[in-house]
């Protein structure tokens, strides 16, 4: 197949303001801007604003052409102290606003006091709004969302020798002539890795060394030859993923983000390193980049659409998701997953096969354990997750909470704005709107719809291989010839990322399901 970077959602900003105040929220005046460039409107309306003293805001000025507003500080401040941008989508009713907002605060450069920014959007359940929200700062791409775009191919000349080898991990593992050449690879520092992209780069080439050094033998390896990552490696691994905020391991940001590369100028794609497993591996990978991509749509709706009709996109995003993760049956074999790439996944934290983690020699001299790859490491969910409420308990929640220590740093701050806004499900209970009633509903109903795939994917790809494998075992009829043999029995029940898998993927299956609104006026 040729992967093609054909896109087939994650909304912000939708929580509500009314006429009722608490002691937290602050009443501020809308009025007219006396700039004269700038066409004017009446300031007929009222807007809640989040909890700042009174004294620190004297007043709100709406500028009608950026639909800004600009909270300027009182008490004989200069404006520039305190200043807020608000995107306001078109006209409001009464009481059928929404609202998100975020706060930062930093140092003024010119005065003592402190500067406040918001940054948040109203919009109606129902009618169609422009607002302005940017998914910048949060290193969102409109239009490849969570992907990185255009990872480079190469690294600087200096670090040739991680790339020739990192481009050969799957023949070198065959070889069983990684480790060699891994040991005898200069210790190279990194202080000539300058921008993002060849830091992102280089982690996942030092990260694909890694899985295929320490697997390389396959669950056939003594614990005692397994103990330590070179520091010839370890050493840069390490400092690479503190300047980027990632784990010292293969993760989803790395294989499936930032794997990718251009084949042709149709666009059809491929992988910029790989792990053992041929095809597989590729498709794997691919079609996991395929349902990151389908969920584009997701990322940007908010940015012109109602309530109702974000949540209508969102569960078509969640719907081709579900398509794209379908392709996995056509471009994956089950035994050459379980039986071959699923070690080259795996971590060294909750895995008996390395029960004290990796020591990863010149960094510390205890063992440190860290996760292997994982669709929870995906902030696609989180976010979808956030967004709808979907409350998880305690373990699973847990694992899903550890799960965003391996995404990039941006990526995180955005399931962590979301999670820190109003209840939408709340919302969306208060407005007596049945569009809006049953946009949520299948939005949700579709999320339950793909963790029940996903379910089955995996019985697939694990439980059914796990199931062969002990059968095979308990008749004492191993062979060379059957892949699903080759497997470590320590991921049997688990998943790469160390979960109880399927009473894990069950829960959150569950969770999702009891997020669906209360049915009402059914007919008896």
């Amino acid at each position: 197949m040729d992967w093609s970077m054909c896109t087939t959602v994650m909304g912000l900003g939708l929580y509500e303001t009314g006429s009722s105040t608490t002691s937290s929220w602050m009443l501020a005046k809308a009025r007219l801007h006396e700039e004269r460039s700038l066409p004017r409107r009446p300031a007929s309306k009222s807007f809640n604003v989040p909890s700042l003293d009174q004294d620190d805001v004297s007043t709100v000025w709406v500028l009608e052409e950026t639909d800004r507003m600009l909270l300027c500080g009182g008490g004989g401040r200069r404006h520039s102290d305190y200043r807020a941008e608000v995107s306001v989508a078109g006209r409001v009713p009464e009481g059928e606003a929404a609202v998100h907002f975020s706060e930062t605060f930093r140092e003024s450069e010119d005065c003592c006091c402190q500067s406040v920014y918001f940054s948040f959007s109203m919009a109606a359940p129902e009618s169609d709004s422009e607002c302005l929200f940017s998914l910048d700062p949060y290193h969102v791409s409109e239009e490849l969302g969570f992907i990185l775009p255009d990872p480079l191919e190469e690294l600087p000349p200096y670090y040739q020798p991680w790339m020739d080898i990192a481009l050969h991990v799957p023949e070198l593992v065959h070889s069983h002539k990684l480790r060699l050449h891994i040991n005898e690879m200069p210790l190279l520092s990194i202080q000539f890795l300058q921008i993002h992209s060849e830091l992102r780069l280089a982690h996942l080439a030092l990260s694909a060394m890694t899985m295929g050094y320490v697997w390389q033998e396959g669950r056939t390896t003594r614990w005692r030859y397994l103990w330590m990552l070179p520091h010839n490696l370890a050493v840069p691994y390490w400092e690479v993923s503190q300047r980027l905020g990632l784990p010292p391991i293969l993760t989803h940001a790395d294989a499936v983000l930032a794997n990718w590369k251009k084949k042709d100028p149709d666009g059809n794609l491929e992988l910029l390193v790989s792990l053992p497993g041929g095809d597989s591996v590729r498709g794997f990978f691919m079609v996991t980049l395929l349902v990151e991509l389908a969920a584009v749509p997701a990322l940007r709706v908010w940015r012109h659409r109602a309530v109702a009709t974000a949540l209508e996109e969102i569960s078509q995003s969640m719907q081709d998701m579900t398509d794209a993760l379908k392709l996995m049956h056509d471009y994956v074999d089950p035994s050459v997953f379980y039986g071959i790439m699923r070690i080259y996944l795996s971590g060294w934290k909750d895995n008996t096969s390395m029960p004290k983690g990796l020591v990863y020699e010149g960094v510390q001299e205890e063992p440190m354990e860290y996760s292997g790859g994982s669709a929870a490491q995906s902030s696609l969910l989180h976010c979808f997750d956030e967004l709808l409420g979907i409350k998880h308990e305690e373990k699973s929640g847990e694992f899903l909470t550890r799960m965003r220590n391996y995404m990039p740093p941006a990526h995180k701050q955005l399931i962590q704005d979301i999670s820190l806004q109003p209840s939408l499900k709340g919302f969306v209970q208060q407005q007596a709107s049945e569009r809006l009633n049953q946009a949520f509903q299948h939005c949700v109903k579709k999320l339950l719809a793909l963790r029940s795939y996903h379910i089955n994917v995996v019985s697939r790809y694990i439980t059914v291989p796990a199931a062969r494998a002990r059968q095979l075992r308990n008749q004492s009829q191993e062979s060379k010839q059957e892949m699903i043999s080759r497997a470590p029995t320590a991921l049997e029940e688990r998943g790469t990322g160390g979960s109880g898998i399927m009473s894990f993927l069950k829960t959150v299956r569950n969770q999702t399901k009891d997020t669906l609104l209360p049915e009402t006026g059914k007919k008896k």
